[in-house]
């Protein structure tokens, strides 16, 4: 019988060297999981994954773990296609037999892609009017000093321009799967930290879903809420901020995140100094409604521009 899983094992890969998972014209996959027959790196394989285009450089996702253990272990939703696909380098110093599961998808709604993000400015990843994307997965052709991808990701309007997602110098973020919701209103974009022009890879698909998300300007000291109307049930998954605060490689955005029924409130995320924080590295949904809602504090005196990114679930008459 035919399969739609894309699990395989090429074996005997030479120390240092890389093989390619790349679907045929037409076809797309999704990549879920990395294996190695050589000895782990802790509890993870001793290899790196990078999505390659065969023209820019290859932006890497998951990067060899005995220089930094990134997102080797947690789940992963790599979309690639004929276009954009994946180099596995086997980082250990002997031969290894390399497997990865996943299954194929329509290439259809893969958006996967490769953009150069320019020394001293920046490149958006915007989609079309009328569409909505989920970026699961960046990745960089240069890892900095810390072994993070040397970048800044921001999520815009195209306004207000400094709601900080990620960055290159701190942790938060970078080992979970992202799932940013982006669309042609509310979308990315991405700033090189060093002197230098970076290659950045976006494991990103078409969803059929409503976005639900903002960048605000937030004054000092105030409270902004974030309350679907009456009849809408959304679910939010990543927060930003202008301002981070704590000791860098840690830290997170500088104001205080909490769910809100109008009367009390229950502490998500703490401001960045005092760095209390339940959804730090880790992929989240957060399920609000009109009467149970997010409410965010701005801590400092000055202005912070805070943004999220999620979906509506679902819209009902009441």
């Amino acid at each position: 019988m035919p399969t739609y899983q894309q699990t395989n094992i090429s074996a005997a890969v030479g120390g240092a060297a890389a093989i390619d998972i790349q679907p045929a014209a037409g076809d797309g996959y999704c990549i879920t999981d990395f294996f190695s027959d050589t000895a782990f790196v802790g509890t993870v394989p001793d290899m790196s994954v990078a999505l390659r285009d065969g023209v820019l450089a290859d932006c890497v996702v998951i990067i060899d773990p005995t220089t930094a253990v990134q997102k080797e272990g947690r789940s992963k939703e790599l979309y690639i296609n004929n276009a954009t696909y994946l180099r596995l380098t086997n980082t250990a110093a002997g031969a290894a037999n390399l497997g990865w599961t996943g299954y194929q998808v329509s290439p259809n709604i893969i958006m996967t892609d490769i953009v150069t993000a320019p020394n001293g400015g920046f490149v958006v990843v915007q989609p079309p009017a009328g569409q909505v994307w989920k970026v699961l997965e960046i990745g960089c052709e240069t890892m900095n000093a810390a072994n993070w991808p040397d970048l800044s990701v921001y999520i815009t309007d195209g306004v207000l321009l400094a709601s900080l997602m990620a960055v290159g110098t701190r942790n938060l973020v970078w080992p979970k799967k992202f799932n940013i919701y982006i669309s042609n209103t509310i979308y990315l974009r991405l700033e090189p930290i060093a002197g230098a022009d970076r290659d950045v890879g976006l494991s990103m698909i078409r969803v059929d879903v409503e976005q639900f998300a903002d960048v605000v300007d937030i004054g000092g000291s105030a409270n902004l809420d974030i309350q679907p109307p009456v009849g809408q049930d959304v679910a939010l998954t990543q927060f930003s901020a202008e301002t981070w605060a704590g000791v860098a490689p840690a830290g997170s955005p500088d104001v205080d995140i909490s769910l809100f029924n109008g009367a009390v409130l229950s502490d998500i995320q703490e401001n960045g100094t005092a760095g209390d924080n339940a959804i730090a590295n880790r992929e989240y949904e957060i399920f609000i409604n009109n009467a149970v809602y997010i409410r965010v504090t701005e801590v400092s005196t000055g202005n912070n521009e805070f943004g999220y990114t999620g979906y509506v679930v679902r819209e009902y008459n009441t």
